[in-house]
């Protein structure tokens, strides 16, 4: 009677089993696979052995991923390969404050605020692509508002190099804007401060209002206030005159309408002025009713808050100087209410030195950083302009640039001597706009006037563009024709140039929303709505529709 038995035999190909019948073998050959039994049972059982400790190695590593994903620092989600999170740790559910069941199976992007979704797609799209891991910044909805984070997307494969998952981290950026704001304000104010210094002590006698006006713009756009303003004492300390103010849009300034007030106006203030104190008042509805009772006479209407420090010069106050504020409650910071005291020194440094200018010695300092060119026999007139040719275009690029006001006229600054000549378009007729000039120092440079109405600076960016659709309907990016990577060309105080990789991707009179980041110092990031002015192929033209938005920050990245 036949007795079949599997016998396993190793060939090139791998592992075969064949049948054999035992009744047809032979005393030896059944010894033989006795034997071969016995063997393959040792490797068996030798294999089994090292599986268990690969299993228990592998569950160990499985136990430790699975501590690490959950309790990491950062956000983590995990998505599959239709972008749907299929899981997440306790740290996105303290981040957004959300239970994990309202979170699973559900698309990430509806947790992305919608101005940033069309960055997590370019994200998520050029790390499957590209098998790099990609970060940016954007925000996270939650109940209470909008979280900033840094989000890493990077592809997850099997081991055949398939596209399983995609992990997404991400950290809380809140402490970090914070800080960027705070750097930002100091960097500002620092600078605000240089730029006021260097224009006053190079500035002609007969430019100095200019200057100090251009800076009380500063001040008041830097502070976010609606008015900066100063004020002189008579030498008897009765009278108050407003010699220079400035005063955002919508504002109307009192220096038509006052000119000279009664000290015994400004009386519930004067004393504390004496004693060289800053008033600052956070919000007037807590002021006594005494002191309310003329702040219509000095401020402006609908007053909120303001702040009011003195000016002094040789130990005697001279005057004050002040911030008013309409839109919003101001609480005065200190690094604020430094500024405008550093400030109010520096104007009344340079009033004083006005009105002193007809005296042979001013201050030591003075006559040390300011040349008198009549002294030395360089009339104040002598200025040469020449048309400058034999210029190639990279050049001419590169040039400084002096830009023509409404009133064609134009500020020629010397950058050797800091000498200044205002001249008109008149003078220079036919000259073009490139100009050879030689100062009364002898010092020769070339310039190129730009007519434009605000200065246009050429970069070179990476950035994004989403189309928006009508007002008041909810902006949905789900399309390729929603949204893109643009090449930021060039950026003004007003508008911005870029170009699309494929041409007429906007139409002239489209609304879109821009989005990308600064080569400044602080990395700034420009995410504003505009609105396109004009089209040729690739290229497209916008005006800023928030213009007010970032003029701060470009206006120092301008510079």
């Amino acid at each position: 009677m036949p007795q079949f038995v599997y016998v396993r035999e190793n060939t090139d190909k791998g592992i075969k089993w064949k049948t054999i019948d035992l009744s047809t073998q032979s005393l030896d050959d059944i010894s033989s696979l006795i034997n071969s039994y016995y063997v393959n049972q040792i490797e068996l059982e030798k294999q089994n052995k090292e599986l268990k400790i690969n299993n228990d190695r592998l569950n160990g590593l499985f136990l430790n991923y699975s501590y690490l994903y959950e309790n990491a620092p950062f956000g983590c989600f995990t998505l599959d390969m239709n972008g749907l999170i299929v899981g997440v740790n306790s740290t996105v559910l303290k981040l957004l404050s959300i239970e994990k069941d309202k979170i699973i199976n559900k698309p990430l992007q509806i947790f992305i605020a919608n101005d940033d979704i069309v960055v997590f797609y370019m994200l998520r799209s050029k790390a499957i692509s590209s098998n790099t891991t990609q970060v940016g910044e954007i925000k996270f909805k939650k109940k209470d508002g909008l979280l900033p984070v840094q989000i890493n997307c990077m592809r997850i494969d099997d081991s055949k190099d398939n596209l399983k998952k995609i992990m997404v981290t991400v950290f809380d950026f809140t402490e970090v804007m914070k800080a960027r704001v705070a750097i930002s304000s100091r960097y500002e104010f620092e600078k605000i401060i240089a730029t006021l210094s260097r224009k006053l002590i190079a500035s002609p006698f007969d430019n100095i209002d200019e200057v100090i006006n251009a800076s009380l713009q500063n001040i008041g756009v830097f502070s976010g206030v609606d008015r900066v303003y100063i004020c002189m004492f008579s030498s008897n300390m009765e009278i108050l005159t407003i010699t220079h103010e400035w005063c955002a849009k919508d504002i109307s300034p009192l220096i038509p309408h006052v000119n000279k007030i009664s000290v015994n106006k400004f009386f519930p203030f004067l004393e504390k002025i004496k004693r060289l104190e800053t008033i600052q008042v956070p919000n007037i509805l807590n002021m006594p009713l005494e002191e309310k009772i003329n702040l219509g006479i000095f401020h402006i209407d609908d007053l909120k808050s303001f702040i009011i420090t003195p000016l002094i010069y040789s130990k005697n106050i001279v005057g004050i100087i002040g911030c008013d504020s309409k839109t919003i409650r101001k609480n005065w910071s200190q690094d604020l209410i430094n500024l405008i005291k550093i400030s109010g020194d520096i104007f009344t440094s340079g009033l004083m030195r006005n009105k002193e200018q007809g005296k042979e010695h001013i201050e030591e300092i003075e006559e040390i950083l300011i040349t008198d060119f009549e002294e030395i026999g360089i009339p104040e007139n002598n200025w040469k302009f020449e048309k400058k040719t034999n210029i190639d275009a990279e050049s001419i690029e590169s040039l400084p640039k002096a830009f023509v006001k409404k009133d064609n006229t134009v500020i020629i600054s010397c950058p050797q001597c800091m000498r200044q000549k205002i001249i008109t378009t008149n003078e220079i007729n036919g000259l073009g706009n490139i100009l050879d000039i030689m100062c009364p120092c002898n010092y020769s440079f070339d310039i190129k006037l730009e007519y434009r109405r605000s200065y246009r600076k050429t970069i070179n960016l990476d950035g994004v563009f989403i189309r928006l659709p009508p007002e008041n309907v909810k902006i949905i990016a789900s399309t390729e024709e929603d949204w893109g990577r643009i090449r930021i060309e060039n950026i003004s105080i007003k508008g911005i140039g870029f170009t699309t990789p494929k041409p007429n991707m906007l139409m002239t009179g489209e609304r879109c929303k821009v989005k990308f980041t600064l080569n400044d110092e602080l990395r700034s990031v420009i995410d504003v709505r505009a609105v396109v002015r004009g089209v040729r192929d690739n290229y497209i033209g916008c005006e800023f529709i928030e213009g007010d938005k970032y003029s701060k920050i470009l206006g120092f990245y301008l510079k």
